[in-house]
């Protein structure tokens, strides 16, 4: 039976995938840049995940990396407020640790 790579990702599995992303973006002190390149990206987010992205997911699958989860994740616009809130709540938190 055919299975459909861009099926709905569970809240929990998008909640991981948020966390993954912004946890590595603050530990690689990588936050300004990534935030800077998500505020710029929101008109294009959801058109990235459902047509660039999922363009080339077969060949991230074919890396190692789960591309077709990810494309899933970028065609819900909620998910990047969510990405972009997450990054800013990791770095307060970093610097209260300071």
């Amino acid at each position: 039976m055919f299975r459909n790579p861009m099926a709905e990702l569970t809240s929990e599995r998008e909640n991981e995938i948020i966390e993954k992303m912004a946890s590595e973006a603050v530990k690689r002190k990588l936050d300004v840049p990534a935030l800077m390149v998500l505020e710029i990206s929101k008109p294009f987010f959801v058109i990235f995940g459902s047509t660039g992205l999922a363009s080339i997911a077969i060949f991230l699958e074919l890396l190692g990396i789960k591309g077709f989860e990810y494309a899933s994740f970028c065609s819900k616009r909620s998910n990047l407020y969510r990405l972009i809130e997450r990054i800013e709540d990791l770095k307060k938190e970093a610097k209260s640790l300071e």
